[in-house]
């Protein structure tokens, strides 16, 4: 019997302060916008939403959290 780890959870890409990443919602999984890393924690990073400056209340962990995309769909 093997024991099943989830590595996606110990994951850690560095992202410094001030860099605007996207978010996973963890209801359907699809990322988000709009975010900007504050502070780089232990348990995660500390984002400031971008549309009204406010810190969001707790870390969002890291697996959670990535660079943002500049997608451009014409291409």
């Amino acid at each position: 019997m093997s024991e099943r780890v989830d590595h996606a959870s110990t994951v850690r890409t560095e992202v410094d302060p001030g860099t605007e990443v996207e978010v996973q919602i963890a209801f359907d999984r699809s990322w988000s916008t709009g975010f900007v890393v504050t502070q780089v924690t232990d348990s995660g990073y500390i984002l400031r939403r971008s549309s009204d400056d406010s810190e969001l209340p707790r870390p969002i962990p890291f697996a959670a959290v990535r660079h943002r995309r500049r997608n451009m769909w014409w291409v």
